[in-house]
Order: structure tokens, then sequence, then C-alpha cells
């Protein structure tokens, strides 16, 4: 079975342009022809707001999973008080290459920080950090010793495949 890589997309704070390279790393990704989903960490307490419409009155009567449907898309809306993203995760397509995920600093899996400055620059960078990327301008590999490299999606992209592409072999 194909072992999805998942990478997280975290920040210092909220508009330091998480959502921006997560965008840019998607779009370098499908570029090179890699199938790609996201997850969206929307908040505690967030819920869709479906209350005056037929699909809120199907989650109000208590359906456990919900799918909204067009002619090109599907909505799943699935209530569960324990959803992590390991279940998030799990629900995901098993073709998928990468999984981005925006947010989730705690989770288990390996992160790419976003941080607006040099002084952001988180005090230690753990083992599970594939990049920090310094105002869309840097990247650093590693600790803030580490050479800094100019930015750019491909760079950036290629990181992430290096990094999965050597945690795979050990």
């Amino acid at each position: 079975m194909k072992r999805q890589s998942v990478v997280c997309i975290i920040g210092t704070g909220r508009h330091v342009g998480k959502t921006t390279v997560l965008i840019k790393i998607l779009k370098e990704m499908k570029r090179r022809k890699l199938n790609v989903g996201t997850i969206k960490h929307i908040g505690s307490h967030s819920t869709f707001d479906f209350k005056d419409k037929d699909t809120g009155k199907h989650i109000q009567a208590g359906s456990t999973v919900t799918l909204a449907l067009t002619s090109s898309e599907i909505v799943t809306i699935r209530r569960d008080l324990s959803v992590t993203l390991e279940v998030a995760v799990s629900q995901m397509p098993k073709e998928l290459d990468y999984i981005l995920v925006e947010g989730f600093r705690q989770s288990k899996y390996p992160k790419i920080i976003v941080v607006n400055s040099e002084s952001e620059y988180p005090r230690e960078v753990q083992g599970d950090t594939i990049a920090v990327v310094i105002n869309q301008r840097e990247i650093r590999k590693g600790g803030k010793t580490a050479k800094a490299e100019r930015f750019s999606d491909r760079t950036l992209v290629d990181t992430i495949e290096d990094y999965f592409s050597s945690s795979m072999v050990a």
C-alpha cells in the first residue's frame, strides 16, 4: 500500500503567510503532476452554517454523515466529537501523494514553519521540521545557523520531496 506523505504548514501566529505558502506548494506539486489533497484547521468551535438550508436540516435531524453534491463537487459533513487530524487524514483518498495541512502545530506530522521575520525564528527547530520559511524570501532546513536559501516554490517542494524520500529509506 502506498504511504501518504503529510505536511503541516504552521506559523508563529495569524497573518504570517501560511495559506500563501500552502498554495505555492500545492501549485508546484500540481505542476509536477503530483496528486495532492488539503486539510484546513478552522478552529475548535467553528461549524459550517447550513441552518437555513436543507443540508442543515439533515444535520440537525441527526445525520451522522451528510454529503452535499453539485454537478462538480462533493462536500462531506461528518459530526463527530472525536475529530482529530489523524481521523481526517484517514478519510482522505489513498491515491494522494501528499496531504498538505494548514495548522495543527501539535500534530505528529512533519512541519514547515512560516515566520514573518528572522526575529520570529523558532528557538529550537524540532526533528520533525522540514524547513522554516522566512518572509517568503528564505528557506532554512535546520536550526538558526543553517544556511539560508532563496525562497522559491520549486526549492520548497524539492525540500519536501527530499525529506520524504530520505525518511522512507531510513
